[in-house]
């Protein structure tokens, strides 16, 4: 990693290193997680009230003709999914998640350090409102980039305890774009830029943490 010293000899990190960074961290949380996401989805459409669309994929129909829960608690979906896809049920969706996060990550610190040199002095002493607002904005951006493939990848896990399966990503988003339109893959972005305001904290803690390592490195260079 190069690392510079322009302003009195402040470090400073190049946004493709930024990119970097952040996307490396998102693909090391997403391989210990994925296994658990899947089933965090699974068991929230298995308990969902209102039918929606993507909750009846994993909804069967009993012997009345009515949905029925397919699962009932987080040891029977592991034991489901490894009786009918093996290991690899627990990480369908897993390239595409990864693609999800180095997207999402990489854009969510990469520009949010491309923007504060423009909006904040390199000591953070102007108004906190400032962080917060560009912060906020990074976390839009990022949000609406990454999006589509975050969409991918509940609909293919949705779908791994299906008969009928996605081959691949590509095909889910054929699919996805001859049936219903590439908006589709949109669906309830509105809801994650609401719930994207609590993770300002994030980039909070990001800066404070940052500066106390380009202090230390600079103390111990």
């Amino acid at each position: 990693m190069n690392v510079h010293r322009p302003h009195g000899g402040r470090i400073v990190i190049s946004v493709a290193e930024s990119f970097a960074i952040g996307g490396v961290a998102s693909i090391i949380s997403v391989s210990a997680t994925a296994p658990l996401d899947r089933v965090r989805i699974l068991l929230q459409c298995n308990h969902e009230i209102n039918r929606t669309r993507l909750a009846a994929d994993i909804l069967h129909a009993g012997t009345d003709g009515k949905r029925q829960r397919q699962f009932k608690g987080i040891f029977d979906v592991y034991r489901k999914t490894l009786r009918s896809d093996g290991i690899v049920g627990l990480h369908r969706g897993f390239m595409v998640s990864c693609m999800g996060v180095v997207v999402y990550r990489g854009a969510y610190f990469g520009l949010y350090d491309t923007l504060r040199p423009m909006f904040l002095n390199y000591e953070g002493s102007t108004l906190i409102l400032t962080g917060f607002l560009l912060g906020y904005v990074t976390t839009i951006v990022a949000e609406i980039i990454s999006y589509p493939l975050d969409t991918i990848r509940r609909r293919m896990m949705m779908r791994s305890c299906e008969e009928v399966k996605y081959k691949g990503w590509v095909e889910c988003v054929r699919y996805a774009y001859r049936n219903e339109g590439l908006l589709s893959l949109y669906g309830g972005v509105s809801i994650n830029i609401m719930k994207g305001f609590a993770s300002l904290p994030i980039l909070i803690f990001y800066e404070g943490f940052k500066t106390l390592f380009t202090r230390y490195r600079l103390e111990n260079d």
